[in-house]
């Protein structure tokens, strides 16, 4: 059953001004670009006893059915009638253009990764409606004023140094063009040089100025702005201490806990954590920030690269890329675990095999469980549906993720499924790992990390 477009969802907010909607033109404009690029044609039959077909595509059928709706009848075509104009949602009142977006993603069966490019220009706007599962939801307050003015607050009162082991111009300057900014003191021509004068000659300015100057903005400034001012701060240039970032971060985030934002651990660059702010509500499964633990065992930047961009994907609502790095992650967590196993995997291997490879050396296959085992029968089923997880991320990948050609015609996957995938093979990967760690302690599998890597099958 199709759900109610924005409009009827909140007919009674919008009809007493509790809730208001703004949708900029440059917005209408980059929305409409990205339909019209995921449009596609189709036939329909829209008569079950007429075996006419009509040829159509998304974008018609998308007003059609807003028609239906709005309890608007279409007007049968007569011939020498004109032309029916052309859908333009320049004009429309904001909540329609909401609610065009959301008919044509549940008609068009959601392509994959229209909803994340979506959801991307909305950010880029600064407009606060994001999608999730084809329907728009409101992301609150932007970051207010006395928001803004809490944390700037915390920053003085527990003397942090905004600019790190930086000093003022590094820091804004990766920020800002300091030079084509204009300068407070008519004695210098640009930003640039009254903070060298203020800040390094004559030192007459306090540490916290910044907070307040008016060419910054920060406190009326559009978020983005103010968000990548404050992760720059956690940045490891500026921080390189992880437990001060840590202890920063925790209490930005207190400041930022009535707003849709947070920041959170996204990898690690030169063995240190890196910060990025994000939405709420598009934090990961659990399992996946579980698949850190891992990395003191493997390559530690590939795997956190590699769970950053899961995490990312799933928040930005990238179905492709969400699969192919859950593809990855087990594929990756498979060979180290062969490796430190003394074998080496065949560069022919698919993920099918180098799990069964893994499988077998931690004797973790159905086979392995002994029938004397109190729930034999339930373990064996267990172990036996790990073959069937690999297979099936396998199969969506190469059918919906990155790295391989699509047919235009396969659509449907959701972020629902996306989630799915990615939990899945994030608890497939840990199991696998935890199991070769409790191998190897206890020396009760085979090959328990001999000292020259042999190939599957060697003697």
């Amino acid at each position: 059953m199709r759900p109610r477009p924005f409009s009827l969802r909140h007919k009674k907010s919008l009809s007493d001004g509790t809730l208001s909607v703004e949708i900029p033109l440059v917005l209408r404009r980059r929305v409409w670009s990205l339909l019209s690029e995921a449009n596609f044609g189709f036939g329909i039959q829209r008569d079950p006893n007429d075996r006419w077909v009509d040829n159509t595509d998304v974008l018609k059928e998308t007003e059609r059915s807003l028609g239906v709706l709005y309890g608007v009848r279409e007007q049968p075509y007569r011939y020498g009638d004109p032309p029916k104009p052309e859908i333009d949602i320049s004009s429309w009142p904001p909540e329609r253009v909401l609610d065009f977006i959301e008919v044509f993603l549940s008609t068009s069966q959601g392509p994959s990764g229209l909803e994340g490019e979506l959801n991307h220009t909305f950010d880029e706007e600064s407009c606060p409606w994001r999608l999730r599962e084809g329907t728009f939801e409101s992301m609150q307050t932007l970051i207010s004023e006395a928001t803004r003015r809490d944390v700037f607050d915390m920053l003085r009162l527990n003397g942090v140094k905004w600019y790190g082991r930086l000093d003022d111009i590094e820091f804004l300057s990766r920020l800002f063009d300091l030079s084509s900014l204009p300068s407070a003191d008519a004695r210098d021509t640009n930003a640039e040089g009254d903070i060298r004068r203020h800040r390094f000659a004559n030192d007459d300015w306090p540490d916290h100025w910044v907070y307040t100057d008016e060419r910054f903005n920060l406190v009326g400034c559009k978020e983005p702005v103010l968000l990548r001012f404050l992760e720059l701060m956690l940045d490891p240039i500026v921080r390189p201490h992880e437990g001060e970032t840590e202890k920063l971060a925790e209490a930005l985030n207190c400041c930022l806990s009535g707003t849709a934002y947070e920041f959170h651990r996204d990898g690690t660059r030169a063995a240190r954590p890196v910060w990025r702010h994000r939405r709420k509500g598009g934090a990961s499964p659990t399992s996946i920030s579980g698949v850190r633990r891992l990395s003191q065992h493997v390559d530690r930047e590939h795997l956190d690269a590699l769970v950053a961009r899961l995490s990312r994907a799933l928040e930005q609502s990238d179905v492709d890329l969400a699969i192919g790095t859950a593809k990855e992650l087990v594929e990756s967590v498979s060979i180290s675990i062969l490796n430190q196993r003394g074998i080496a995997p065949e560069k022919d291997w698919d993920l099918y095999r180098l799990v069964s490879e893994v499988r077998e050396v931690l004797q973790v296959a159905p086979e392995h469980v002994k029938d004397s085992k109190a729930a034999a029968g339930t373990i064996k089923k267990l172990l036996g549906n790990l073959a069937q997880v690999t297979q099936g991320i396998a199969e969506l990948r190469n059918a919906y993720g990155t790295g391989h050609g699509r047919d235009g015609a396969v659509r449907g996957l959701q972020m629902r499924h996306a989630r799915l995938v990615a939990g899945a093979a994030s608890t497939l990967a840990i199991f696998l790992f935890e199991t070769h760690l409790d191998r190897t302690s206890t020396g009760s599998a085979t090959n328990s990390a001999p000292a020259v890597p042999k190939k599957s099958g060697d003697k």
